[in-house]
């Protein structure tokens, strides 16, 4: 559209005295020829001043908050829009055998849809049981950075398959050889006796979980017994040695005193009963012992070995 210029009207000829042309009231924002008064731009701090007369001010300022109340508006607008792709992990650093990717990780990263909050994030990680320490370093836009240490296998249960089983008795996952890598070990102890639909499933693990943490933590101990079964715990409980499979029969309460025992005496007894295949030591004053071939028989320990029956 055209703007045109409205020319004035020309002045009478007439010898009278001239008046001054009236004016008409300007319209804020337009010339007095009509047009539209062009709108100062704003400059950044530092700039040379606009001529003229400031028509920003504090109007331009509250102008100002406004439109970047718009603009963040629209960024969380469109940030919600997104979250079903932009909200991700930036980077999940994960030490351990790798257990915690068998779970469902990018659930637990989200809600809603959306990313969760770093709190959020580290509590549901935590929850899983499989998690022993998390770092949560928050990236924006819509990331962070996951650093996550595993818990260490201490023991397998022998189930089907065989399941890595931390020292608190949480269940990591089907045993890898990655767990013998990450507990730093040749081998780990196996544990039988315990059954999933068993009512006393979890308090079975959590008990194997403890004593299996403490035989890591008494390496002597440790290398000595190759299994341990829980089927008649706690007043029977079976630890088979190695390189020979003999059997120790224990109680839970003094089982590392017991087993220590049994250790220090095993040369004796073997050297007694070559045939030697258990060795019952829940009774602190004497030995009941099985060989091969032959009836049970009970030692004495103070004063050596002496054939008797049960």
């Amino acid at each position: 559209m055209k703007i045109r210029r409205r020319r004035r009207p020309e002045r009478p000829t007439a010898t009278a005295p001239e008046r001054p042309t009236p004016i008409a009231p300007v319209a804020p924002g337009m010339t007095a020829g009509g047009m539209t008064a062009p709108r100062p731009r704003p400059t950044s701090p530092g700039a040379a001043p606009v001529r003229g007369r400031d028509r920003g001010g504090a109007g331009w300022r509250r102008l100002g908050l406004g439109s970047l109340g718009v603009v963040l508006g629209l960024g969380v607008w469109v940030g919600r829009a997104t979250g079903q792709r932009a909200a991700v992990p930036s980077h999940l650093e994960l030490t351990g055998a790798g257990h915690l990717l068998e779970r469902p990780v990018d659930e637990l990263l989200r809600e809603d849809g959306l990313l969760a909050g770093a709190g959020a994030v580290r509590d549901r990680l935590l929850a899983t049981g499989v998690v022993d320490e998390v770092v949560v370093h928050r990236r924006l836009p819509a990331g962070f950075t996951v650093e996550a240490v595993e818990k260490r296998a201490v023991a397998l249960l022998d189930l089907e398959p065989l399941v890595a089983i931390a020292a608190d008795g949480t269940l990591l996952g089907p045993a890898e050889v990655r767990d013998l890598e990450w507990a730093g070990a040749n081998d780990l102890l196996l544990i039988r006796g315990t059954d999933r639909e068993a009512p006393d499933f979890a308090s079975r693990t959590r008990f194997a979980g403890r004593l299996a943490a403490g035989l890591r933590a008494r390496p002597t101990l440790d290398g000595a017994v190759s299994e341990v079964d829980l089927s008649r715990a706690p007043y029977r409980i079976e630890a088979v040695l190695r390189p020979a499979p003999i059997r120790l029969l224990l109680t839970s309460d003094g089982f590392f005193d017991q087993l220590e025992r049994g250790v220090g005496l095993l040369p004796t007894l073997t050297g007694r009963w070559p045939n030697l295949v258990r060795a019952d030591l829940r009774a602190p004053d004497r030995v009941v012992v099985r060989t091969g071939p032959a009836p049970l028989i009970a030692t004495d320990e103070a004063q050596g070995p002496e054939e008797g029956s049960r």
